[in-house]
């Protein structure tokens, strides 16, 4: 009997989404290049993270194409209503390029045939693909954010289209398109979200929630976290030293070739460009001067005149600029023997830091690097390498350096709250007792924190109510609250604020969910067999159990063969009304091995269709001998005809052989 259960994880998937349908918003984002910023999660060279309207969004105007993997939210082929609503922001009605979902055949769309459901800017126009056309769904489409529903069967290949403006749910009269067919109909799973071809979109809050959802999602949101900057040093005065030569490169040497003629800087390359160690125009620290290098002729490194005492602590701050395609910065620990002569091999590094910059950019002040002294350094002089980076175009990356600095101390990052317990976004936790911790913000100047925590009940989070909460008070160190005891169906909304220099600076929203009393049946097909074809039709009976929530019915147990022999004539046909206890009969008229399978849908849950199936094994042998010969191999040693029966045919074949006698008489050659 296989007892190992299968769930057809897309429905009950999508199912425990509908607490927080969110697939995206872009807030946990920094500002820049998508390539930089998204981890990876969205593909598209040239798009960018900007900030619209206090909100961040993500530009694929000079991107596309533009798209993502849905993930756990892929909407399965039986998937009879999803809604994915998304907002984008039309700037002049000419951008001629189709958002929205893509299959799994395309797990990397870039053209317009890639797509299955999708709105489009055309002409000015507002339209939604219908098939083989685009039929104009909004005229003289305006300029500025809309908002728009999919309502989405994947099963059938088709949609509605809702879309709307503002901060209203959708409502009939904003219903634009009605059972539109898949551009390229399926029979796979929605996979992707895409912008693709054209000029692009602006595009934000994109939420996908099983089941019809007219709701506008972004109307309520939790507070922004408010990011805890900077540094402090640690074991350590935290003076600075004045032992770093040349450090604001006062001195700025000559642009001859063969050397970079920066005093206090040292270098392993023999070439350098022109305007390495040159005056420039801008500068970081307003006397115009600073050190310019091309990547691809670093390092630089500077060897200074204080010598380590071990378990003593170091750090180098150093301010860097990109330019063009530079984004990467590199500062290193190294040591060596002399600061007049720069010995020592630069290329071992002690520590270091690297930093992402922006090419192009501005000034970045304070990127550092930190070393604790070990008894082999005892004595030896500590220096900094610096180097440039880029993830784009190496060969034409340029970086300067300016204001390097050597402090007696560890740095530190500053950080707000870190690692929620329960884990954030974690779903179907067992209801009981719960207590919430987290590591505190490490600043320094931390004076109290406030928790703020909301449990709910139900399908949505309710953001109003959270956002309205009281907090809790709690001092600089406290690291856990307990809440009390979480039942089904429950969800909790927290975070700790954390309060510096009488400010409270805001933790970022984590949340978890409680298992939902709407479970998936489990599903038992039964014992696998061997039989024959004359003892045929066979029975089959399985269990199901639904856990007691009653929303299991006859009609949602079906029996089905899930595989067969080419040709065969087979079927297996229900004969109970319990769906408990199903039981079916199996019949065919060929010998081989068949697959059936046991499904079972609960259709009345709080978590939507949920679906599990398990598969039993039927062995079928033309007779019943060589039905023996499956269950073992082999025949009795007086079976003469091999038929399986030891019977007086067999007693025949051995008394015609009973004075046969079949000794050789004389040598044989062989």
């Amino acid at each position: 009997m296989k007892r190992i259960v299968l769930f057809l994880m897309g429905s009950a998937v999508l199912a425990s989404c509908a607490y927080a349908a969110l697939f995206e918003d872009f807030e946990n984002y920094k500002l820049g290049l998508v390539g930089d910023v998204t981890k990876g999660k969205w593909v598209g060279t040239d798009a960018v993270i900007v900030m619209n309207n206090l909100n961040k969004a993500l530009d694929a105007s000079d991107a596309v194409p533009v798209y993502a993997s849905l993930g756990s939210f892929s909407i399965p082929d039986s998937d009879t209503q999803t809604t994915v609503f998304f907002r984008f922001y039309v700037a002049t009605g000419s951008e001629n390029s189709p958002i929205g979902v893509a299959d799994e055949g395309d797990t990397s769309p870039d053209s317009y045939g890639d797509m299955d459901a999708y709105v489009q800017c055309i002409s000015g126009n507002l339209t939604a693909r219908n098939g083989s056309s685009s039929p104009t769904i909004i005229s003289k489409i305006s300029p500025g954010w809309y908002n728009v529903w999919l309502v989405i069967n994947n099963n059938a290949n088709i949609y509605d289209v809702y879309v709307n403006q503002g901060t209203a749910d959708a409502a009939e009269a904003d219903k634009k398109a009605t059972n539109f067919a898949f551009r390229t109909p399926s029979t796979t799973s929605i996979v992707s979200f895409a912008n693709v071809y054209g000029s692009g979109h602006l595009f934000d809050d994109i939420y996908i929630t099983p089941g019809l959802s007219l709701v506008n999602p972004p109307r309520q949101v939790p507070p922004t976290p408010a990011a805890i900057e900077g540094f402090f040093m640690t074991n350590g005065s935290g003076l600075e030293y004045s032992t770093v030569i040349n450090g604001h490169f006062t001195l700025p040497g000559s642009s001859s070739t063969g050397t970079i003629g920066v005093p206090g800087w040292y270098s392993n390359q023999t070439v350098w460009s022109s305007d390495s160690g040159t005056r420039s125009g801008d500068s970081s620290d307003g006397d115009g001067w600073h050190f310019s290098e091309k990547v691809t002729d670093g390092p630089i490194w500077n060897v200074t005149q204080t010598k380590m005492v071990p378990g003593q602590s170091y750090t180098f701050f150093a301010d860097a600029h990109g330019r063009w395609d530079c984004n990467r910065a590199y500062l290193s620990v190294v040591i060596g023997e002399d600061p007049n002569t720069g010995l020592g091999d630069p290329n071992l590094s002690l520590a270091t830091a690297e930093h992402v910059i922006g090419g192009n950019g501005i000034w970045y002040h304070d990127l550092f690097v930190s070393y604790t002294a070990t008894q082999a350094d005892a004595g030896k002089c500590i220096g900094l390498k610096l180097e440039g980076g880029s993830t784009t175009k190496i060969d034409n990356s340029w970086i300067r350096y300016d204001n390097i600095r050597l402090y007696d101390g560890l740095a530190v990052v500053k950080h707000g709250p870190l690692n929620p317990v329960p884990a954030d976004s974690s779903w179907d936790l067992a209801p009981g007792a719960f207590v919430l911790s987290w590591t505190p913000s490490n600043d320094p100047n931390c004076t109290g924190q406030r928790l703020y925590y909301y449990i709910g009940t139900g399908g949505m989070f309710n953001l109003s109510a959270y956002n309205a909460v009281s907090p809790v008070s709690l001092s600089p160190s406290a690291d856990f609250y307990n809440i009390g005891t979480l039942a089904f169906d429950q969800y909790v909304l927290w975070r700790v604020d954390t309060v510096i220099d009488g400010a409270a600076y805001t933790g970022p929203t984590w949340f978890f969910v409680t298992q939902t009393a709407d479970f998936p049946p489990i599903v038992d097909a039964g014992y696998s067999c061997i039989t024959w074809l004359a003892n045929l039709p066979q029975t089959l009976a399985g269990t199901v159990d639904d856990l007691g929530e009653g929303d299991v019915a006859d009609a949602d147990v079906v029996w089905s063969i899930a595989s067969a022999p080419s040709g065969a004539n087979a079927s297996v046909v229900k004969t109970s009304t319990n769906p408990f206890q199903p039981t079916a009969v199996f019949t065919t008229d060929t010998a081989g091995t068949y697959t059936i399978q046991l499904t079972a849908s609960d259709t009345g849950g709080s978590q939507g269709s949920q679906t599990s199936f398990d598969t039993l094994t039927v062995r079928v042998a033309a007779d019943a001998c060589a039905a023996q010969q499956m269950v073992q191999a082999g025949y009795k040693a007086a079976d003469y005809d091999r038929n399986c029966v030891v019977d007086l045919a067999d007693l025949s074949a051995f008394a015609g052989q009973w004075l046969d006698d079949i000794r050789l008489t004389e040598a044989v050659p062989y």
